[in-house]
């Protein structure tokens, strides 16, 4: 029996498995990204996929407290779109 690991949505803070949630790293560079194949090295930042939970994550400072960064370049526009864009057909 193998089990899917379990993450925290650091916008709504409800557990899901990984698969369930949209992952989001920092580049080299700084910048935030949705890692989509979810294999990036590093630490990474879920969410669940929804609009709701990207803006909340946002707005409580999120990425920058889970990713361990003073600062990042973040195109607030481009990923929401991109959430909005997947949240329809996400399957994980």
């Amino acid at each position: 029996m193998s089990y899917e690991p379990i993450r925290t949505c650091c916008g709504c803070r409800a557990k899901k498995e990984k698969k369930e949630l949209m992952r989001f790293f920092a580049g080299a560079e700084g910048i935030l990204k949705i890692d989509e194949r979810q294999n990036e090295d590093g630490r990474g930042a879920y969410i669940c996929p929804k609009e709701s939970c990207f803006d909340f994550a946002l707005k409580k400072k999120a990425f920058y407290r889970t990713l361990r960064r003073d600062s990042l370049q973040i195109d607030i526009e481009k990923l929401r779109q991109m959430v909005i864009n997947m949240q329809s057909g996400f399957s994980g």
